[in-house]
């Protein structure tokens, strides 16, 4: 089984990686950041850098790929942002996200 886990680089997200790689399920994780990426390959997860907000299909392609599971970790929680912000991270990501992993048979 192979787990896709976005928001992987923070938080609930880089928790799941290493829970899921403590039980030896493959992963693949996404995120923002590219040094805790580098983390995270060393707990063995493959990682692909990715910022959802700004999500195209040919990422999308290469992140859903041979994935049977999706952990979405992704998320905007900052006190100081604004409703746009929340609303594009939170609601917006999630949709796009859903939508290509459905135009590419994995929903």
């Amino acid at each position: 089984m192979k787990v896709l886990v976005t928001g992987a680089t923070s938080g609930l997200g880089r928790n799941a990686v290493e829970y899921l790689r403590a039980r030896g399920v493959s992963v693949r994780a996404t995120g923002r950041n590219e040094a805790m990426g580098k983390l995270l390959q060393k707990m063995g997860a493959e990682f692909v850098h990715a910022d959802l907000t700004e999500l195209v299909s040919s990422q999308a392609k290469v992140m859903l790929a041979d994935v049977d599971t999706l952990w979405h970790c992704s998320s905007f929680t900052s006190p100081w942002g604004t409703q746009q912000a929340f609303d594009l991270a939170n609601v917006r990501a999630t949709r796009r996200l859903g939508r290509m992993g459905r135009g590419l048979g994995r929903a």
